[in-house]
């Protein structure tokens, strides 16, 4: 596993590589007013790529000037409009492009995550019938997958792609087999701080407890959580930021009545926020989708037992050093707190979390960059061919405008053309049987 290679690499400030001494990120508009995990691997990049001598900037200008810099990296494949037009426009420029993906496998995750907010909503409301709570819960399975969200130009022309571990990348790969791909594990933060254990345990009056660090909100699945441990006398303190996108969401988590006590901490400061992760008896987060969970690792790094939801990459960095759970179901998520709550962390797992931290993600990303600039030497960049072609849906759109119009041969040659340039989408199968429909039309 390339990530695991990483706990022997050296740490520490290197000299950019050659050619690569002014870089710009791209990312959306409202990356900074409003947050997120995209936001983090940014400013932790570039604080660790300044430091080693590069000109980092910022722009989420999708026709901003970019032929002064050496590399163009944007960030978060899912925003298709917004990446796939930085993408062109630096193409359009012949400056290399390469991408953190974030490329969240919504199929798996999405529609049940709707689909339980409804529930839990119905569960509250029924004053927590537990029979019913079973067998809504039991019609997830059923529950159809969300279309994938991602920026196909950008897929198919970028210099590289970086996902941040392997199972990002299997789940690119199953879109697009032949992507140029290459994984940039991610790294933690810790403070250098050692505040008093007892510090967090004083002030909210709680002890041997379940730790929750995150904003509340759906794809956390914090409701989850307090249904797992609802019987339980075990206090849950939710970390939770004092701020949330998702106020009904939040609502919900507070009306929710369990056994033990439940502590919203609001913000924290970061001599309390320590001793939460020093004092807690298993850290959770049983997040529906995660990439990878940058909490968990720092949980971990801080010597606390995690549990983790086995959805999305987290897998990749702690390997078995961590307990699982599967995070659509409450019995699951008990079972692997239970287990950590009585066991504790496993042998390893403040040394392997320890492994991850920006310097050496810096010190890739600086080592990929220096592979593009290197390959785009000795080959040819996009060519006028490629910048020309539509978006995938809006081929779609003009193909089946096309056929409405009773221009099938032209709707069948253009589909023809650019189909192949991108992958068999579940949302696009209509698309795909109606041009194999007029297809056999045309034959006949």
């Amino acid at each position: 596993m390339e990530t695991q290679s990483l706990q022997n690499r050296p740490a520490g400030p290197q000299s950019p590589p050659r050619g690569v001494k002014r870089v710009l990120f791209m990312n959306r508009s409202n990356a900074y007013t409003m947050p997120g995990g995209d936001t983090t691997v940014m400013n932790r990049l570039q604080e660790q790529l300044r430091s080693r001598g590069v000109t980092v900037d910022f722009s989420s200008d999708p026709a901003v000037d970019v032929s002064s810099y050496e590399i163009v990296h944007l960030f978060n494949l899912t925003l298709q409009h917004v990446t796939d037009a930085f993408a062109r426009n630096a193409a359009a420029q012949k400056v290399p492009v390469v991408v953190t993906s974030l490329q969240e496998d919504f199929p798996l995750y999405s529609n049940r995550a709707d689909a339980t907010v409804r529930i839990f909503t119905k569960y509250l409301e029924t004053g927590q019938n537990k029979n019913f709570f079973d067998q809504a819960l039991g019609l997830l399975k059923s529950v159809p997958p969300a279309p994938v969200y991602t920026a196909p130009w950008t897929v198919v022309n970028a210099d590289m792609i970086f996902p941040c571990g392997v199972t990002e990348e299997r789940f690119i790969r199953t879109l697009y087999p032949d992507v140029r791909i290459s994984p940039v594990p991610f790294g933690s933060t810790i403070k250098n701080l050692d505040p008093d254990q007892d510090l967090f345990c004083k002030h909210f009056g709680v002890r041997d407890f379940v730790l929750f660090v995150a904003r509340v909100e759906m794809r956390k699945n914090q409701l989850m959580l307090l249904r797992a441990l609802e019987d339980d006398d075990i206090p849950v303190v939710f970390a939770d930021g004092g701020f949330t996108y998702m106020p009904a969401y939040r609502a919900l988590c507070d009306r929710y009545k369990r056994k033990g006590r439940t502590i919203f901490t609001g913000r924290l400061s970061d001599e309390l926020l320590l001793s939460a992760f020093k004092s807690a008896r298993v850290h959770c987060l049983p997040s529906w989708y995660e990439l990878p969970g940058l909490v968990t690792i720092e949980a971990a790094r801080y010597g606390c037992t995690v549990v983790a939801s086995s959805w999305g990459c987290i897998p990749d960095y702690l390997g078995e050093t961590c307990y699982y759970c599967a995070p659509d179901d409450f019995r699951s998520i008990r079972a692997a707190i239970l287990e950590a709550y009585d066991k504790g962390k496993p042998a390893g797992l403040q040394e392997r979390a320890q492994g991850f931290t920006w310097e050496k993600s810096a010190d890739i990303t600086l080592e990929k960059y220096g592979q593009v600039v290197a390959q785009r030497s000795s080959s040819q960049p996009v060519s006028p061919e490629a910048l020309a072609v539509p978006d995938l849906y809006e081929l779609v759109e003009r193909v089946t405008q096309m056929v409405e119009k009773g221009q099938q041969r032209e709707a069948s040659a253009l589909y023809k053309k650019y189909r192949s340039l991108y992958p068999a989408l579940p949302q696009l199968a209509r698309f795909d049987e109606l041009m194999k429909q007029v297809s056999e039309k045309i034959k006949s």
